[in-house]
Parts: structure tokens; C-alpha cells; sequence
């Protein structure tokens, strides 16, 4: 009667346990040492199970019943050893744990032996309760941590079984284990495994839930773009983060009535056949493209996309690089473009050039153009003013250019202009466009002038090279041609600038000339030397026109720093004049004429005839007439107190014999 239900039983539980047991290890159990533990002590007290079972229908022989207490003393090993893992013991009592399997056979024998075989089992049976009611207990403690239900079942199911332990202890010394017995046992093994099946279970849905939940808030707080679509033909937008919506201008209500191509600005959509193909190959793509905004605009994204879900979604990562296009924008500039004129430099000719060089851009004219003045307008006004001359020749040639034409900053005061399908007459009209937009704009500080050549690639045979040199060649001839007529319009009108500014009239040029030339006469100057000195006259403070309008038209006395500012005007004049090959000659004259007979002048303090003789005259003559005529600064002194003080630094600040020469004329002259 015993075999008809509890044999069946064995083999459904042991069965099902094992099978429970095998799909626990899919969820990952297996990873934790002390689930394998648990599991290899469940499948030792099953095999006990059996043998006990087998030993129910015949006499109990001393081998097998000491097999029968082995197997659940190494039972109890395993489960000791998971409880060890779970409350976390010292390691130091975990090797402890390996003298309990060899002493419960050995106590298991000893019983035996002694005929007295429930001996063996009562302390196994015992331990192996005080196991399952810890473990049972361990895992309702944390039911309460983790709100896992599961958890306090399966701690209630380790309670029974940890009671039925119990039961067994008591039983087996008045040898009344009865069959129902092992049928609880079972159950409770049955059980177990169930419950720790379903935690699994339920373990795993909330690391599902918990993952969604996580997807979805990386999802939403995204620091990038994020669009999921779906695949296939449909291509429609089922889901977009706030930070899309917010960049996009658009309500994530919009976007979900959007296709994926409808989020490609126009320049891109060209690109949408090929990024398919790439995720049908290989289910990811990565590529840069621009989103359409709803203003109309263009956002340029790095776009990562991902096949998720076998295929059936699309997860869209589109960064924001409109900062990276600034900066590469900048680097381009900074490559390419002339930083004072802003227009393209030699650089980028060299790169673009094989793309204008082509047979549909024929016929190909080419203008080369020198600005005339512009170390003239550094010399005289400083750097920021020569930089300024070329930003205004720069504005002129791109109003007279096409926006196709290339307009090229080509050195130091060339430029280059290449206009394609442009013959001869066309530059022609370019250039005369040129030059009367230059006449005719104000002179800020100079006149505007550029001299130009230019020169046509007519066929594919000529060299582009060859062209070049053409236009340099007619650029310098006209050059040379002009040169002296700019150079003189560009003095006087430096001359006229300076009247303006410095209240320095015609009638003090007049006079000094006068005077200079008169005392020139009387120490016996050639005639070649007279014609300097009246220039000179008229030049010797040019360089005053690099200085700024404040302190030329102050009424009170200069500041120090003002006077050092003031100081420079020698040196000015002289760089002034070396830029006019016809006017080089003075330019030691016009540096010195501040200069004194005792070397306290200034600016390199030249002394006696280290000082040029034309500049000792106009020293003494520019003296007189500023002391004698009324200035900004002061009012006019009477011509006998001029001519005192002349005499008194004569020897000082002036050459004596020619001071000397001076006051017999001016006396002469009454």
C-alpha cells in the first residue's frame, strides 16, 4: 500500500523539482555560489529520499542507511554553506564547515555500529532544521527590503520544511517516522523550489519594469536628440524626448504625426535612400545630416541610428553640432580666409584652383592689382590705417565683382580676382568699374588707387600659370606709369590733410620758403639745393600727420606723454618720404629739422654738422615764424623779441653762422 502513493509522489516532486530547478539556473541563479549550494543540497536530500524510500519495503542494512544519514549530512553541508553566504559569515568559519560532512558519516557509522541507527540522523536532522528555519527566516527579514512578496512564501515554505526537520529528530529515536513523512519532505522541497521560481520570476519583471523605467527616463533627460521609429516602408515617429521638441520647436504631438524623412532638411533628403540601405546591411548607421526646424531652419546633427526589437524599431541619436560647425567654420577661416580683408587667401586658391580650371569656366579672366600708398598710409597713419585702406579696396572689389567671382587676397598689397566665362572686354569694364569707384571715394586717409593688369585663358590648352604672369607683367607696367603721378596727388593730399588738421596754412609754407630760400642764397647753395630747401619747407612737418587730432589741436600746454606722442612726428615725416623714390633724398633733412646745434634735440640727437645743413636752415626759420604769428596754443610775439631770443640760442639751438647770416638779412630787410 505504501509503494502505491509514495513512490509516485517521489518521482512527480523529484521531477518537478529538478525541473524547476533547471529553469531557475535560465533566470541567472547559477551565478550565485550560494543558489548553486542550495541547489546541490536539494538534489543530496532528494537522493535521500529515495533511499529512505527503497529502505521502507525491506530490511534496513547498515551500509544503506548509513548512505541514506551521508547524504543528508552532505546535504546539510550545502545548505550550511548557502546560509553562510546569505548572513554573510567569516570566512574563517566557512572552512570550518567542510569537518561537518565527514563528521556526520562518522557519527552516522558509529550509530550503526552500535545498533542504534537513529542515532545518525537526530544531529543531522537537527542541523539541517536549524538551516531551513534561518533561511526561511532570512528571507522574510527581507521581504520587508525589497517588497517581494514571493519572499515571504518561500521563507514561510523553508519554515514548514525546517518543522518537518524537526519532526523527523523526534520521530526517528521511537522509530515512528511514518511513511506521510517523506511525502512532507517532498512537499516541501516541491514547494521551494516553486517559490524560488517564482521569485525569480518576479524578480525578473521588476528588473524588466525597473529597466523600462530607466530606458524611459535616460530617454526623456537625453543629452542628445532621441527618436523611436518604426522600420520598414512605414518610417513613422512613435516616440521623441523634450529635448528634440525644445531644439526642433516642435510638440511631441507634431512629431508623432511625422515619417523619419520628414524630420531631413531639404539639402539631405538625398542621403535617405543610402542611410537605409546601411541599416538594412548592417542594423546601425552613423552619418551627418540636418534636421528641419519648424522655423524653417536647419539644425546640422551627427546622427547615430540602431535596429532594436529584431529589427522592428529604430532608435535615432542625433547630436547637436552646430558649436562644432562654428568652430570648423573658424578653422576655415582661419585657413582660408584673410583676417584684415576678409576675403579668401592664397591658401585657398591653391585648393579650389583645379575647380575653376576646367573647360565650362572658359573663357577665364584674371585680374592682378597692386594697391598704390598703402606703405605710405603705414608710414604715415600706422598699421590700423594700412589695414583699413585695404579693407576699403576689398569692399570695391567685391561690389564690381560677380558673387561667383573668386576674390583673393594674393600678397602683401596684391589682390587677385578670377572671373569665369569672362573675356577681354568684360575685365576691361571691371577694371574701369574699379577705378571710378577709387576716384571717386573719399580720401580716408589717402586716396584709393590700384593698379592693375589682367590677362584671359581662352582655350584648354593654356596654362593658367602663363596667364598669371601676363597680368603681373601689365599690372607693374601700369604701375610704373602711374607711380609718379599717385605718389604726388597722394603728398598733396597728405599736405591738405595736415592744413586741415593742424592748422598749418599755405601762407606759413609760403613764408618759411621765403625765408629759407634767402638765407640759402646768402651762404651760397646751388641751385638744385635751393629747389630742396623750398621743398623741404613745404614737407618738414608732414609727419605730423600721424598724429592724433587731439593733441595737435590742444590750446594748452602738452602733457609729457603728449609731448613724447608729439616727438614722433620727425620720424614719421622720414619713413613718410623714403616711400617716395622722388623724395627720398630729404628724408634725413625732414627726420632732423628738430635736431640742435648742442645735440639736446631731438630724435636721435645729432649735434653740430652731424645735423644736415637744410635742416639747420629750417630750424632757425620755422622758429621765427612760429614765434611771430599767432598758434592755437599762443599769440603772436613782436618780430624784435623772435629775433632776440633766436640770438640768444644761437650756439645752443641753432647753428651760430647760419643764426648769424639770418638776423644780417632780417636786419637788412628792416
Amino acid at each position: 500500500m505504501q509503494l502505491d502513493w509514495l513512490l509516485p509522489s517521489l518521482v512527480t516532486v523529484t521531477g518537478l523539482s529538478a525541473l524547476l530547478l533547471a529553469a531557475n539556473g535560465l533566470f541567472g541563479g547559477w551565478k550565485e555560489r550560494y543558489f548553486l549550494d542550495w541547489t546541490i543540497g536539494w538534489s543530496l536530500s532528494l537522493g535521500r529520499l529515495w533511499v529512505e524510500a527503497g529502505l521502507l519495503f525491506g530490511p534496513a542494512p547498515g551500509a544503506a542507511g548509513i548512505l541514506c544519514d551521508s547524504l543528508l549530512a552532505l546535504a546539510v553541508f550545502f545548505f550550511w554553506r548557502a546560509l553562510w553566504d546569505l548572513e554573510r559569515g567569516p570566512e574563517a568559519g566557512r572552512r570550518l564547515l567542510w569537518l561537518l560532512p565527514g563528521a556526520g558519516i562518522l557519527w552516522s557509522a558509529v550509530a550503526h555500529g552500535s545498533g542504534y541507527p537513529w542515532l545518525g540522523v537526530v544531529p543531522v536532522a537537527l542541523a539541517a532544521a536549524r538551516i531551513q528555519l534561518g533561511i526561511g527566516l532570512h528571507f522574510i527579514k527581507l521581504q520587508t527590503r525589497y517588497n517581494y512578496v514571493t519572499l515571504r512564501r518561500l521563507g514561510g515554505c523553508l519554515l514548514f520544511g525546517g518543522a518537518q526537520y524537526l519532526l523527523e529528530a523526534g520521530l526517528r529515536p521511537l522509530a515512528a517516522m511514518p511513511a506521510w513523512g517523506y511525502w512532507v519532505q517532498s512537499l516541501a522541497a516541491f514547494l521551494t523550489v516553486a517559490f524560488i521560481l517564482l521569485l525569480r520570476v518576479e524578480k525578473s519583471c521588476r528588473e524588466r519594469d525597473e529597466s523600462l523605467a530607466n530606458f524611459r527616463e535616460i530617454f526623456r533627460n537625453a543629452n542628445d536628440l532621441l527618436f523611436l521609429t518604426s522600420a520598414g516602408s512605414d518610417e513613422r515617429i512613435l516616440e521623441v524626448n523634450e529635448l528634440a521638441c525644445q531644439k526642433l520647436g516642435r510638440s511631441r504631438e507634431e512629431f508623432l504625426r511625422l515619417r523619419w524623412p520628414d524630420l531631413l532638411a531639404e539639402s539631405c533628403l538625398g542621403k535617405a535612400a543610402e542611410i537605409r540601405r546601411e541599416l538594412a546591411d548592417r542594423g546601425r548607421c552613423t552619418y551627418e545630416a540636418a534636421y528641419r526646424m519648424e522655423d524653417g531652419g536647419e539644425l546640422p546633427v551627427e546622427v547615430s541610428q540602431f535596429a532594436l526589437d529584431g529589427r522592428a524599431l529604430l532608435l535615432s541619436s542625433a547630436r547637436d553640432i552646430s558649436e562644432r560647425r562654428r568652430i570648423e567654420q573658424a578653422l576655415r577661416e582661419l585657413l582660408f580666409i584673410d583676417p584684415i580683408t576678409g576675403l579668401y587667401n592664397r591658401t585657398y586658391l591653391e585648393e579650389m584652383l583645379p575647380a575653376l580650371d576646367r573647360p565650362a569656366e572658359l573663357p577665364l579672366g584674371v585680374i592682378l592689382g597692386d594697391v598704390n600708398g598703402l606703405k605710405l598710409a603705414n608710414d604715415a597713419f600706422g598699421h590700423q590705417a594700412g589695414d583699413e585702406l585695404l579693407r576699403r579696396i576689398a569692399a570695391i572689389l567685391k561690389a564690381c565683382c560677380r558673387e561667383r567671382d573668386v576674390i583673393v587676397r594674393w600678397g602683401g598689397d596684391e589682390f587677385l580676382l578670377l572671373l569665369p566665362q569672362t573675356g577681354l572686354e568684360g575685365l576691361a569694364q571691371v577694371c574701369r568699374a574699379i577705378r571710378e569707384r577709387c576716384r571717386t571715394a573719399p580720401p580716408d586717409p589717402i586716396h584709393l588707387s590700384l593698379a592693375m593688369g589682367f590677362a584671359v585663358k581662352q582655350n584648354p590648352a593654356q596654362s593658367l600659370a602663363e596667364c598669371f604672369r601676363s597680368a603681373d607683367e601689365r599690372m607693374y607696367q601700369r604701375k610704373l606709369q602711374e607711380s609718379k603721378a599717385v605718389r604726388n596727388a597722394m603728398i598733396l593730399s597728405l599736405q591738405k590733410s595736415l592744413a586741415e588738421k593742424s592748422n598749418e596754412t599755405e601762407q606759413h609754407a609760403e613764408r618759411l620758403r621765403l625765408l629759407a630760400l634767402q638765407i640759402g642764397r646768402e651762404v651760397g647753395l646751388p641751385a638744385v639745393l635751393l629747389d630742396d630747401l623750398a621743398l623741404l619747407a613745404s614737407l618738414h612737418d608732414i609727419g605730423k600727420i600721424g598724429i592724433p587730432d587731439p593733441i595737435l589741436a590742444k590750446p594748452g600746454k602738452l602733457s609729457p606723454g603728449e609731448w613724447q606722442v608729439m616727438k614722433r612726428h620727425p620720424d614719421i615725416g622720414y619713413r613718410i618720404l623714403l616711400s617716395v623714390p622722388e623724395l627720398a633724398h630729404l628724408a634725413k633733412a625732414v627726420l632732423a629739422h628738430h635736431e640742435r646745434w648742442d645735440g639736446a634735440g631731438y630724435p636721435l640727437g645729432l649735434k653740430e654738422d652731424e645735423i644736415p645743413l637744410l635742416a639747420r636752415i629750417i630750424a632757425i626759420v620755422d622758429a621765427y615764424d612760429a614765434m611771430t604769428h599767432k598758434r592755437i596754443y599762443k599769440e603772436a610775439d613782436h618780430p624784435a623779441y623772435a629775433l632776440a631770443e633766436i640770438r640768444r640760442q644761437a650756439g645752443s639751438q641753432f647753428d651760430p653762422h647760419l643764426t648769424e647770416v639770418f638776423l644780417k638779412l632780417m636786419a637788412a630787410t628792416g
